[in-house]
Formats: structure tokens, sequence, C-alpha cells
């Protein structure tokens, strides 16, 4: 039996555009409010173009009480539409490589999630590989965390190419994660956030798919981080129950304070 197409009735069609509406009357708030962010949220979430099409950089990188940016949560749902035109085909509205309060980036987020246009697209657009979450962990040791194991190999093969190619631009990239990391912990220390970190991980970290399947350490769910389990698992569920204590931090022309 073929694929039948479900076609939107009506009712729904004016709901949605109900939605939209309500979503660009809300960008029309500022300063950045509660529902102004919200409505940049869901439409990241949903795929709400126009909506995204009304939002400033501002809006694209602000964040939400975890952390999460715009360009996050639409890696994270996988919407790749939403993703180009946060990240701006080059006009780097949302930056993928911005991370939330436990490390995690675009890259990283799609990896677990096993959205693996995301990760092909967040690759091919210049996201750090060797980027680290708090727990030292790359988006290819999250990818085998997680059974995706496409994914894992697809970004093994990313590795080898990189590495074989312009061994210059991976140190360059490695050491980037690394100070990216360092930042982070800083930030978020100050912030009277703690976080779990190994910072005296090796300095030549590479994590093959045959390292990451055979070493013993990485070959299930079973040992993801009790962060990993929670963060994940409440960002599924996160953008149907957001209340009226919707706590939004506050961010410069795009920057952390």
């Amino acid at each position: 039996m073929g694929h039948v197409r479900k076609v939107p009735s009506k009712r729904q069609a004016v709901v949605d555009d109900d939605t939209k509406l309500n979503f660009l009357l809300a960008l029309e708030e500022n300063p950045i409010t509660p529902a102004r962010v919200i409505a940049i949220y869901r439409a990241a979430k949903d795929g709400l173009l126009e909506v995204l099409k009304e939002a400033t950089k501002r809006d694209c990188n602000c964040r939400d009480e975890q952390g999460m940016t715009p360009t996050l949560y639409a890696a994270f749902h996988g919407n790749l539409d939403a993703l180009r035109l946060l990240c701006g085909e080059g006009a780097y509205i949302g930056d993928p490589d911005k991370a939330d309060l436990f490390g995690n980036t675009a890259l990283h987020l799609a990896a677990a999630q096993g959205h693996k246009h995301i990760v092909t697209f967040l690759i091919n657009f210049g996201a750090n590989i060797y980027s680290t979450d708090v727990d030292g962990r790359t988006a290819q040791e999250l990818a085998g965390i997680n059974s995706r194991d496409d994914i894992l190999r697809f970004i093994d093969g990313i590795h080898a190419k990189l590495e074989a190619s312009d061994k210059k631009k991976a140190k360059a990239l490695q050491e980037k994660a690394k100070e990216d990391a360092k930042k982070r912990i800083k930030i978020e220390n100050n912030r009277g956030i703690y976080h779990k970190f190994d910072s005296d991980l090796p300095q030549e970290r590479r994590n093959t798919y045959s390292a990451i399947i055979s070493g013993g350490t990485m070959t299930g769910k079973g040992s993801i981080s009790t962060v990993q389990r929670r963060i994940l698992a409440s960002r599924n569920n996160r953008l149907g129950q957001i209340d009226d204590d919707f706590k939004v931090s506050e961010i410069e022309d795009g920057k952390e304070p």
C-alpha cells in the first residue's frame, strides 16, 4: 500500500495561520520579552519560516534557562529549513557552534537525536567536529552513545579525511574546541553553575568508529550521563509545556554579557 499524504483540514490551516499571526505579533514586542523569545523558539522547532524571517541576530542567539538558542532547537528537532534560515546561509545570524549550559552545540544535539541531514549540513557549514560537551564528549561520541551508527561512521569519515588532508586545520579546530570548553567552564563557574568536566583529556584525542564501538565505554545508552539523559528527555517535551515563568537570558547584539 502506497504512502498516503495527510492533507491538513481547513480548520487546521486556520489554526496554523492564527499561530503564525500570534508569533509575528509577539515579534513586535521590543525589547526582547518572554513572549517574543518563545515565538522564535517555537518557530525554530516547527519550521515557521515566516516568523524566523522577521527575527534579528539578537533573537536568533538569545538563550533560555538551559542555554538553548533557536539555532540549537532547530538542530535538536531536525528542522533543516529553519536551521538554514537561522544560520543565514553565509549571513551567520545564528551561531551553530554556540553551546548550551551542558556544552552541547548544534552538532552534538543533531548527532544525539539521529538527524543525519542536520549533521551533514552543519559540518558542511563549518561546525567544529572537535567541540566537546561538559563531559568531554564530541558529537561523534554522542552518536555512538545513542546508537546512531550511521552518524558515527559519517563523522569518523570526516575526521579521517580532514586529518589526512589538512593536519594543520584539524589541529587548529582541536585547539579552538579546547579553548571554547575552557571559556565556557569559566563563564558558567562565574554564574555559579557547577559542571563536571575532565580537563585532563589527552592532547591528541582521537575517537574512531572502532575505538568507540570496541572500547567498552560507549557501546550503548547505558553509558550516557545523567545530565545528557535529563536534557535530551526534557527538550523532547519542552516547547509544548512552556509556561508563564519562562526565563530568558539577556544578551546584547547576539553576544553573551
